[in-house]
């Protein structure tokens, strides 16, 4: 019974330690990519984007509402919630 304690428990370090590194190193990656893109074009850095704006919604007291967020900036759109219907 102990043995297979044991073989559970390395097995699932293992697991959570190949994980991590699986995921770090694609974290890595996609950082690696960016940065690289941005150096490769000199126009980059004068080019305007639009900001990326979603739509949030919510259930208050029974009612459906909306609220746009700028994801670009990290603030709200509209100072209110709105209803939907």
């Amino acid at each position: 019974m102990k043995t297979l304690k044991k073989i559970i428990i390395i097995c699932s370090f293992a697991l959570a330690l190949s994980t991590g590194l699986i995921t770090g190193t694609i974290d890595a990656h996609a950082e690696e990519t960016s940065i690289s893109t941005q150096d490769n074009d000199p126009k980059s850095s004068n080019m305007l984007r639009a900001d990326v704006i979603e739509k949030k919604f919510r259930v208050y007291y029974g009612k459906v509402q909306y609220r746009h967020w700028n994801r670009t900036r990290g603030k709200w759109v509209e100072d209110h919630w709105i209803d939907l219907t």
